[in-house]
């Protein structure tokens, strides 16, 4: 996700839950889901990212954008896909209002 908004110019820290609530103007909150299963022609679990949602607050908590992702529920097309991939629309989304 860092590199992403990198590529938007935006730099960005990752801090610990309770702290840094006074030095950020704007913060970016997501919640990911995973899943394990064996990938093709290999025997070992793998996780894999099934849904992102991420949410731009003020500190005072207006949502400024909110973008999601999520797996195709039925065909799972994509499923191996590097979570890059799977996110990097997502943080364009968050960051201009489209997809590309």
């Amino acid at each position: 996700m860092q590199s992403e908004l990198r590529l938007h110019q935006i730099e960005s820290r990752i801090y610990e839950p309770g702290t840094g609530l006074n030095t950020c103007d704007v913060w970016l909150h997501y919640v990911a889901g995973i899943e394990w299963a064996i990938p093709p022609f290999t025997n070992e679990y793998k996780t894999y990212l099934t849904t992102a949602t991420l949410t731009l607050r003020t500190a005072t908590g207006q949502v400024l954008s909110r973008s999601s992702y999520a797996l195709d529920p039925v065909y799972g097309m994509g499923k191996w896909s590097s979570t890059r991939s799977k996110i990097a629309p997502v943080v364009t989304a968050i960051v201009t209002g489209f997809e590309n």
